[in-house]
């Protein structure tokens, strides 16, 4: 019995001796005990040694190791979350700009035969305002599609093309900060009034009896002729139904008059203009 306690003391003495980090440099080997005193002394040095590490500013720290440690991971998967938050964050505005790049691109690609141009036009507005409603910049983007708007209105557009024609009245009701623009901005109007004008005027030099005879009411346009001619009745319809809302975002009375006054100009069909911005024939002047 007394050859296994010495045996399990020995041992202890041992592990002692390496977690405490061995012996010191010079410090005799102790022979292994044979007596119960000795026994004790060694019970005595290693509850010594014990206190000591302890007592210890090591041993004060040591039972905080593994909450540091579990701390400093926490730290560092938190660091490591808020990174790749940021950088899908950047990565999404970056599709964003991307995407809405793409469909400015098609909402003023004006194709040379005009085929399916509204749907597309449409098609891109609606995209438009998907994506820039995802943006970290939506008045930016907004204010930049507005303007890329107005300047396609006033000088890139044909309004002589009647598929082209109607790209000022789909702006307006699918994207409305142009509108708000045009309500706010009396200048910028006016030009793209004056285009309307213009093209009206162009218009009837080529088919003056159509364009003087022509009609509206509560049903829309109604050729002069029984027969609907296929040029000048599509591209008069959209000019006059364009101006016809670019008029009811006038508040101002004296410049809604006078740009009635010259529709009736233009079209030299007084009929037709009333028809059209008086409230009792026709459609109601507020309806866009």
């Amino acid at each position: 019995m007394a050859v296994v306690l010495i045996v399990v003391l020995s041992t202890a003495v041992v592990v002692g001796v390496l977690a405490t980090g061995g012996k010191r440099v010079g410090q005799a080997t102790r022979p292994l005990p044979t007596s119960s005193t000795a026994l004790d002394e060694v019970k005595r040095d290693l509850e010594v040694a014990k206190l000591r590490q302890e007592t210890s500013a090591e041993g004060r720290w040591r039972p905080f190791v593994p909450l540091a440690a579990a701390l400093v991971a926490a730290i560092a998967g938190i660091f490591a979350v808020v990174k790749y938050v940021q950088e899908r964050r950047v990565g999404r505005e970056i599709r964003v700009d991307e995407n809405i790049d793409r469909a400015l691109d098609q909402l003023l690609d004006y194709p040379a035969e005009g085929k399916s141009f509204s749907v597309r036009a449409s098609t891109a507005l609606h995209n438009l305002s998907r994506w820039v409603a995802q943006s970290n910049d939506i008045a930016g983007h907004t204010g930049r599609v507005t303007s890329a708007i107005i300047h396609a209105v006033k000088d890139d557009v044909d309004f002589l093309d009647p598929h082209q024609a109607g790209f000022d009245l789909i702006c307006i009701r699918s994207w409305p900060g142009y509108a708000r623009h045009l309500a706010s901005n009396a200048h910028d109007q006016d030009e793209v009034l004056y285009r309307y004008g213009r093209a009206l005027r162009a218009l009837r030099g080529k088919d003056e009896d159509y364009v003087t005879n022509i009609r509206y009411g509560p049903d829309g346009f109604r050729p002069a002729r029984s027969a609907i001619d296929i040029k000048t009745f599509p591209l008069l319809s959209r000019l006059a139904e364009g101006y016809r809302v670019q008029i009811n975002l006038i508040t101002d009375v004296a410049r809604r008059d006078r740009a009635i006054a010259a529709f009736a100009e233009a079209t030299r069909n007084q009929p037709l203009t009333a028809d059209i911005f008086d409230t009792g024939a026709g459609m109601p002047s507020g309806k866009i």
